[in-house]
């Protein structure tokens, strides 16, 4: 007996205009719908794609144990998400076993940071998987700021605001783009070394990109202590035009 098939779907930064046709075809014809979510929280996959989910669809919540209250280098916070990641693939298994297709709905691009990394390396070798690609948070981020990112020979740096100061501050000093993700509690830190790199000036904090709750900062003008989680820093030292 065949089995099911898994899809990975790319849903863009947030606004849901920004799901592309094939995305949505899959999930309107889609009963089994998974998604991640935060504890005490909505998911935000769920909402970009409230509208066109099928009424008679399961949807599926998976439920990080743990977010950004445990260090991520800490034995504890990993244990805990692999345990979490192998919940889910039994979770999954039961149903594609049964020869019924599933989505499992992913903010942004799939493979890019995505968690459904994680369940397509658990389940690669068993399952037909498709991924659908979606627009990164990123792109969203540059857009709103209507900043040219990325132009001629020049080299973009991604960077996760986790990395330690030394790290930050040593990428940061040899790039002439930088894209930083993941800023949160980490903001200080990140604050801290632009100032010390006289970049506030140039760079940008974007939160909720693409969706009604979107905020732009200029770094040397922003006055909050702490940033949402989906923030995005955009460094771009100069601009050439030919």
């Amino acid at each position: 007996m065949k089995k099911g098939k898994i899809y990975g779907i790319g849903l863009g930064p947030g606004d849901p205009e920004l799901i592309t046709l094939k995305s949505a075809n899959i999930i309107k014809s889609s009963h089994y719908i998974f998604f991640f979510k935060k504890k005490n929280s909505d998911s935000r996959a769920l909402n970009i794609v409230e509208d066109i989910i099928r009424n008679d669809a399961h949807k599926i919540a998976l439920e990080f144990p743990v977010t950004t209250e445990i260090d991520y280098k800490k034995k504890e916070y990993k244990d805990a998400l692999k345990k979490f990641y192998e919940e889910c693939v039994v979770k999954m298994d039961n149903i594609l076993e049964k020869s019924i297709n599933i989505c499992l709905l992913c903010e942004g691009d799939p493979f890019f940071y995505g968690s459904f990394i994680h369940i397509f390396e658990r389940l690669k070798e068993r399952f037909e998987i498709e991924i659908i690609p979606g627009v990164t948070g990123m792109s969203g981020a540059w857009s709103a700021t209507r900043i040219p990112m990325v132009s001629g020979n020049e080299i973009m740096t991604i960077l996760m605001g986790t990395l330690n100061e030394k790290k930050l501050k040593s990428q940061i000093k040899k790039s002439d783009v930088l894209v930083i993700m993941k800023i949160g509690k980490n903001f200080k830190k990140i604050f801290r070394v632009f100032k010390d790199e006289n970049l506030l000036d140039k760079a940008y904090l974007i939160s909720d990109a693409t969706t009604r709750k979107e905020k732009i900062y200029k770094l040397n003008e922003i006055d909050v202590k702490t940033v949402p989680y989906f923030s995005i820093i955009l460094l771009k030292k100069t601009i050439e035009v030919i």
